[in-house]
């Protein structure tokens, strides 16, 4: 226990009380408290003090590139992904199944904000899909980005290594570095996909101002066949993103309401098409005699919703 920082082993006695006090008050939503596997993700965090000489617990060598932290003699070698200004408060060590290590440092700073960019367009309506990862409609006009498959692609990789962990010993080194193999290949996909999400996001926060998605019922498709080329595409974690940012730069972010037929009603005309199936990608509306392409429909619809709101509001 003298080997540990005093702060962080307090850090986890109030996580384990904040862990059973969410339990017991409402056991449904939040599980029993377990243990920490010692092959699953290991975590802890520790604040930054300041020692009667002036110095601090908690630094950075930007020069050299190394990272000070309590009860580590010497400095540890890291790669900075960017530098900042500000007091450090805390920081939060990980590390992963693959065995790397990663440091997330909280800072505070006078000015929090974000640059905030001039965006090309007033408003946009995004609708999500399979064939399609997104089909975005703005004041330019349609276009669709393409579902990337990060876990569809690593897929035969995934499962080669997979077999190849079950026909190792247990507790034998090499069953240790299979482990490793296929932690870092699911790590590997994990962090694309996030890439790309965030990207994604911030290049939609920073052209509109005003974005316009739909209130998907997520755990309900996830339960269908689909599942996996759902739960591969991660819309709850994009529609997040797009969440915390939109408050980061000033943009309105707008949910229609799950009930809000976007696929169903005709852009053009308004007409409400009762009769179009799930299969049904092209469709013509009965009244006006356009032709629609499903998703570029729904979210020219979706775009259609925010203008009428921003109207509504002033």
């Amino acid at each position: 226990m003298k080997e540990v920082d005093s702060l962080a082993l307090a850090n986890v006695q109030l996580n384990q009380e904040k862990a059973f006090r969410d339990y017991f008050k409402n056991p449904k939503h939040f599980g029993m408290p377990k243990f920490k596997k010692k092959k699953d993700k290991q975590s802890y965090t520790t604040k930054n003090q300041i020692l009667p000489n002036g110095n601090e617990t908690i630094r950075v060598d930007f020069e050299e590139g190394f990272i000070y932290l309590p009860k580590i003699k010497e400095g540890i070698k890291a790669v900075l992904h960017r530098g900042f200004e500000g007091r450090i408060k805390s920081v939060t060590v990980v590390k992963t199944k693959s065995g790397r290590y990663y440091v997330s440092i909280l800072v505070e700073v006078q000015d929090p904000r974000n640059e905030i960019k001039e965006p090309s367009n007033l408003v946009c309506g995004i609708d999500l899909g399979l064939q399609h990862f997104a089909t975005i409609a703005n004041d330019v006009g349609v276009f669709k980005v393409e579902y990337p498959k990060y876990l569809i692609k690593a897929e035969k990789r995934l499962k080669r290594l997979q077999r190849q962990l079950s026909r190792k010993e247990k507790g034998s080194r090499n069953r240790e570095k299979a482990i490793k193999r296929l932690a870092r290949e699911h790590e590997h996909v994990k962090n694309s996909r996030e890439d790309f999400l965030h990207k994604l996001s911030k290049a939609i926060i920073d052209d509109n101002q005003v974005v316009v998605v739909e209130d998907l019922n997520i755990k309900g498709l996830a339960r269908t066949k689909f599942a996996k080329y759902i739960l591969d595409s991660s819309w709850s974690k994009f529609l997040d993103y797009l969440c915390y940012k939109a408050k980061w730069y000033n943009r309105l972010l707008v949910v229609a309401e799950r009930t809000f037929p976007s696929s169903k009603v005709c852009s053009r005309c308004g007409h409400y098409y009762v009769g179009l199936k799930l299969w049904e990608r092209v469709w013509e509306c009965p009244v006006c005699g356009s032709v629609h392409d499903r998703d570029e429909n729904a979210a020219k619809n979706l775009r259609g919703y925010g203008a009428v709101l921003i109207k509504e509001i002033g």
